[in-house]
């Protein structure tokens, strides 16, 4: 629960007149009888911690940064914490991106809502105030929530219940390894050949592996793979999920973003960066130069990463997406690890206009 001391710190809600597609230091506060929960728009880092902190779950798509990243991307975002009116309670939290596209908006909260065990009927009742009350949905509005999770029983049926249709497509599915298990037992669930390219790796006395955590070094670290990530994507011909043309500071700052190096005598030739949430880690970006590929420096980062999942005591590693289809050398990498796959969805969509209803479904099944 925010203290007083932290509510000092909140902006003042926005007159209800203020465009509620622009990135105001405030939200609109209805003084009906009906209104059952505060909505706290957050404008500081430091108070964002603070939700983010007390919820079970988090995502690297409701991390500050990665609103800082959406918001060079040409989105408007709003941080909002949810409390009871009157018990100050913390119910949840949710990372607003929102984009007007001619007479409407796409009104986009990836990362999904986080929240407390709450019951299907809070559930409800909260997100349809955060909605319609202050973020005032018209009908040529698109509200699309991504959780990028599994979800909860009750929040699925919050969802269905306030008129949200989901959307699930290949692209959805990521691979998870359990990483509530001892290394020992994790090691043994491994392939034949995984076990065999990380015994490699680790007989290799060039072949070193670092976890990077000086600032500077931080630096240095992302710049080596902006530049990897790019050779990469040209020799494999594919389109970049990250655009790392730009600075990438806003992985520089925080710390929920850590990075670990291979270099074979002493040249950095693999790296990975992963997301530390409260209750998994997530393989987010990862690049490699030609001459990893023989001497299994993937393999080695990998194991890495799961060493970090286990000694934090996190439920999992979430190692991205797959395609078995159209990519299968990278699906059998992370199948070799004994995990299994999850679905990151399904995509919830809401409009009240049928036109669009079919439009954004349409969209969905081409590129999502």
């Amino acid at each position: 629960m925010i203290g007083p001391a932290e509510r000092e710190c909140a902006p003042p809600l926005t007159p209800r007149h203020s465009r509620s597609d622009e990135p105001a230091g405030q939200l609109p506060k209805t003084t009906t009888s009906a209104q059952r929960y505060d909505f706290r728009q957050i404008i500081h880092s430091d108070q964002w911690r603070i939700p983010q902190a007390a919820l079970p779950t988090s995502s690297v798509y409701t991390s500050w940064q990665w609103g800082e990243y959406k918001r060079r991307q040409g989105w408007s975002v709003r941080r909002i914490a949810i409390h009871g009116a009157d018990t100050e309670e913390l119910i949840g939290c949710a990372q607003v991106q929102l984009r007007r596209i001619g007479p409407g908006r796409v009104i986009h909260l990836q990362g999904g809502v986080h929240s407390m065990d709450s019951s299907e009927e809070v559930l409800v009742r909260a997100i349809s105030e955060l909605l319609d009350l202050h973020l005032k949905i018209r009908t040529t509005d698109v509200v699309l929530i991504s959780p990028h999770a599994q979800l909860s029983t009750q929040l699925e049926i919050a969802l269905l219940r306030l008129g949200f249709s989901p959307t699930v497509s290949s692209r959805m599915y990521s691979y998870a390894v359990d990483t509530s298990q001892s290394l020992l037992v994790l090691e043994k669930g491994l392939s034949k050949n995984w076990r065999h390219n990380l015994r490699r790796a680790r007989n290799n006395d060039q072949l070193s592996v670092k976890w990077v955590t000086d600032h500077e070094e931080r630096r240095r670290a992302l710049r080596r793979l902006r530049d990897m990530y790019a050779t990469l994507t040209q020799r494999k011909s594919f389109a970049g999920a990250i655009d790392m043309s730009t600075d990438t500071d806003w992985m520089e700052t925080d710390h929920g973003f850590e990075i670990v190096e291979a270099a074979l005598a002493g040249e950095v030739v693999a790296a990975r960066v992963v997301y530390v949430a409260n209750d998994h880690v997530m393989d987010f970006l990862a690049a490699s130069a030609e001459r990893a590929k023989n001497i299994y420096a993937t393999y080695a980062l990998m194991w890495a990463v799961i060493e970090k999942a286990v000694a934090l005591q996190k439920r999992f590693v979430e190692c991205g997406g797959i395609d078995p289809n159209g990519n299968p050398g990278v699906f059998n990498f992370k199948k070799g690890l004994g995990g299994r796959p999850i679905l990151l969805g399904p995509l919830w969509l809401h409009t009240q206009s049928r036109f669009l209803r079919t439009v954004v479904r349409t969209w969905i099944a081409r590129s999502w």
